[in-house]
């Protein structure tokens, strides 16, 4: 019978060693998977911080694009407004010229026009 205690003893001591080992083998895969995963933590923070510095310098790029672009509309618009009233400026002188002309022209005939454009203002006032 001491035989079978020895035996069952002596079992029961592998069975507890090959499961203190096993725990051992669990606890050293479980540190390296930390360490291994510690590193990918880091490996991912590094990619988003250069991600989001491109994120940065783009839109500081899209920035100045735009800065630029409406700069130059804005000068294209002045010039173009500068542009018009120049023209109209021209053609409003133009036009006062000839009417000027027109006048010295024909006086008389000038004198009655506006005689009777006066008629029809005061007419119309008055209704």
């Amino acid at each position: 019978m001491a035989n079978t205690k020895d035996r069952i003893h002596g079992g029961i001591e592998q069975t507890a060693d090959a499961a203190k080992g096993a725990v051992n083998a669990g606890k050293d895969a479980a540190h390296q998977a930390t360490s291994e995963g510690s590193g990918m933590v880091q490996q991912v923070a590094d990619k988003a911080s250069e991600l989001l510095d491109q994120g940065k310098q783009a839109a500081s790029d899209a920035g100045q694009k735009v800065q630029q672009w409406a700069g130059d509309t804005y000068d294209a618009a002045a010039r173009g407004v500068t542009q018009a009233y120049d023209a109209t400026t021209q053609a409003v002188g133009h036009y006062g010229d000839e009417l000027t002309g027109l006048i010295r022209r024909y006086p008389i005939q000038a004198l009655l026009v506006g005689f009777g454009a006066g008629l029809l203002v005061s007419r119309l006032i008055k209704s």
